[in-house]
């Protein structure tokens, strides 16, 4: 990969580079790779050069005969277009976790932002798998509500080959209102995301299992 590229992929869009080489250097993607990287660098093109005119990412989009690779294309088309149009923040926010999707690793504020309204020390809630909290490797993405992290432990993924009910749980920790990069408070359609710096959290804990979720319906 180009160092312009990487660069821009990593500094501009926060986006895992090493996770994205992994994937391309696969035995089932390797052979597409340079196919891959040019229409990444076309679309980084555009973003440096004319991202006022994002419809021209979508006009240079090119499908190739391998419909798995297809779906590798439109999901990194669908994040340089995110970004194009409201830069990291809403790259962040119309990420789609269920598919093949660049990883995206926050670390510094991004604006706009709700912190402001939080407390100095907040109360944060994840779905997630029970490996998770085994490990103690978590991802970025909390609630302040533990609704929300419900959807996301129980709902939201359960068509995904890999969802198994008796793994999924809610965990709830801690965390300094300083050690959180994101924050939006627009209920409704963030569903009062935080991003949050993992190795600050403290007081990690169960909040709930799926079996403790069905008992109590």
């Amino acid at each position: 990969m180009k160092k312009n590229i990487i660069n821009f992929l990593k500094k501009e869009m926060c986006i895992d580079t090493n996770h994205l080489m992994d994937k391309l250097n696969s035995i089932k993607i390797i052979k597409y790779k340079e196919s891959i990287l040019s229409q990444i660098d076309c679309y980084i093109q555009i973003i440096t050069h004319d991202y006022k005119n994002c419809k021209k990412i979508n006009k240079i989009y090119k499908k190739l005969e391998n419909e798995d690779i297809n779906k590798i294309l439109d999901s990194i088309r669908h994040a340089m277009l995110a970004f194009c149009e409201g830069g990291i923040c809403n790259l962040w926010v119309h990420q789609e976790n269920q598919g093949w999707y660049p990883k995206i690793v926050i670390t510094e504020t991004i604006e706009p932002n709700d912190i402001d309204s939080l407390p100095n020390e907040v109360t944060i809630f994840r779905g997630c798998d029970i490996s998770e909290k085994n490990s103690h490797k978590f991802g970025q993405a909390w609630s302040i509500s533990p609704d929300c992290a419900q959807k996301f432990a129980y709902h939201h993924y359960i068509n995904e080959d890999w969802f198994k009910h008796d793994k999924r749980i809610v965990v709830q920790a801690k965390i300094k209102k300083e050690n959180i990069y994101y924050f939006s408070d627009q209920s409704d359609q963030y569903e009062k995301e935080v991003i949050v710096d993992q190795s600050k959290l403290f007081d990690i804990k169960i909040y709930e299992t799926y079996g403790e979720h069905m008992n109590e319906k």
